[in-house]
């Protein structure tokens, strides 16, 4: 014949025990959900970044004229901040002014 025990438990621990488990959940999930961004702007980085390599190598080793194409996958934006004064942000995150 088969016994069955009964076991009280003190809901006052047992809650305590709930809540710091809980707790310890949303700030590991909280956390997670900040790493998981991060690791995906860094993995959009590195593709920008080996985009902008693979157009380098393409460039001849001088340059004699403007190629449009070449502007568009090197260059990320121009900054005028006077006649005197224009910065070219390449999309590896190098910036040259005049």
């Amino acid at each position: 014949m088969a016994q069955f025990f009964v076991v009280i438990h003190n809901q006052a621990k047992y809650q305590n025990r709930y809540d710091g488990l809980t707790t310890r959940f949303e700030t590991a999930s909280t956390r997670l959900e900040a790493v998981m961004k991060e690791i995906h702007l860094k993995q959009m980085q590195r593709a920008d970044y080996e985009a902008f390599l693979a157009a380098f190598e393409k460039l001849p080793d001088q340059v004699t004229e403007f190629e449009l194409g070449a502007w568009y996958s090197l260059a990320d934006h121009i900054t005028v901040y006077g006649r005197k004064d224009i910065r070219v942000t390449f999309k590896n995150g190098q910036e040259i002014s005049s």
